[in-house]
C-alpha cells in the first residue's frame, strides 16, 4: 500500500492513458504515408532499366525492406484500431483517479511511477502466509499503457524470494531476461482486461495469483522461499527515479 498523493506524476500518466492510443495512431498513420511515398520512388528506381544491374540489385534490397516495414506499420495500425480510443473527459478522468487511488491502496503495491514511454508500472510485492510466518515470494514490475509495446501488461521480476538451490513449483517465475511470471491459466483473461484497459481489475487480479499457491504445493512454502524477517535481498539501482512506499525489513 502506498500513499497515491506522493505520485501525482503518475496518476497523471495513468488519467490519460487512453488518450495516448489515439497520438499513437495518428503517429503510426503519418509514417505508413511517409512509408508509402518512400516505396513508390524505390519502385519507379528499380523499374528504371538504364540503371546498372548492381545498384538496381542494391534498390531491390532496399525495397524488399520497406515493403515489411509498410506491413509491419499497417499490422500496428490494426492493432491500434482494435484498442478502446476514448478521449479523457472530466467522467473518465475521477473514474481513473478513482482506480489509480484503488491500485495504490492494494496492500502489495509498493511502488508507483511512469517512464519515458508514458506508461504506467507499479511494483507487486508478493508474499505468502503460511503456519504463522510470512514468506517472500518476489518483487515484479507491472508495467502497461504503452501503445507502442504489443503485449498488454509487461512483469519484471527485481528481486526473488527464492531460497539458492531451490528449483520448480511452487517457484512461478519463468524465462530468462527479465524474467517474469507464470499466471497460468488466468493469461487469457489478464491479457483482456489490460487490453480493454480495465487497469485496476487487472491489478487486482495479478495480486491475487502472484500471492497464490496452487493447491497441494503450500507444504513447500518454506523450503523454496525466505521469510519476511530474513534480509538476504540486495538492493539494485532503480532505472528511474522513484518515490518509493516500501517499509524496510525488520
Amino acid at each position: 500500500m502506498i500513499d497515491p498523493y506522493l505520485f501525482p506524476h503518475v496518476e497523471e500518466t495513468y488519467c490519460n492513458l487512453d488518450f495516448d492510443v489515439l497520438i499513437a495512431l495518428q503517429t503510426a498513420r503519418t509514417e505508413l504515408a511517409k512509408i508509402n511515398r518512400e516505396l513508390r520512388g524505390l519502385e519507379t528506381e528499380v523499374a528504371d532499366t538504364t540503371k546498372e544491374i548492381s545498384l538496381r540489385q542494391d534498390l531491390y534490397e532496399c525495397l524488399q525492406g520497406v515493403r515489411q516495414s509498410r506491413l509491419d506499420c499497417i499490422a500496428r495500425i490494426n492493432q491500434l484500431k482494435g484498442m478502446p480510443q476514448v478521449r479523457v473527459d472530466d467522467a473518465i478522468r475521477r473514474q481513473r483517479q478513482q482506480d489509480f487511488r484503488a491500485i495504490c491502496a492494494m496492500p502489495s503495491v509498493i511502488d508507483a511511477r511512469s517512464d519515458s514511454e508514458d506508461a504506467v508500472i507499479f511494483t507487486i510485492h508478493a508474499t505468502y502466509v503460511y503456519g504463522h510466518t510470512r514468506y517472500f515470494i518476489g518483487d515484479w514490475q507491472v508495467r502497461f499503457g504503452d501503445p507502442e509495446v504489443f503485449e498488454s501488461y509487461q512483469m519484471t521480476r527485481l528481486f526473488s524470494g527464492v531460497r539458492p538451490g531451490w528449483s520448480g513449483y511452487p517457484d512461478y517465475s519463468m524465462g530468462g531476461e527479465p524474467v517474469t511470471f507464470c499466471v497460468g491459466d488466468n493469461a487469457e483473461i489478464l491479457e483482456e482486461l489490460f487490453k480493454s484497459q480495465k487497469y485496476l481489475q487487472g491489478m487486482q487480479l495479478l495480486s491475487h495469483v502472484m500471492c497464490s499457491i496452487n493447491a497441494g504445493e503450500e507444504s513447500e512454502v518454506p523450503l523454496a522461499f525466505v521469510s519476511e524477517t530474513t534480509p538476504v535481498r540486495k538492493r539494485v539501482v532503480w532505472p528511474i527515479p522513484s518515490i518509493a512506499g516500501r517499509m524496510p525489513f525488520t
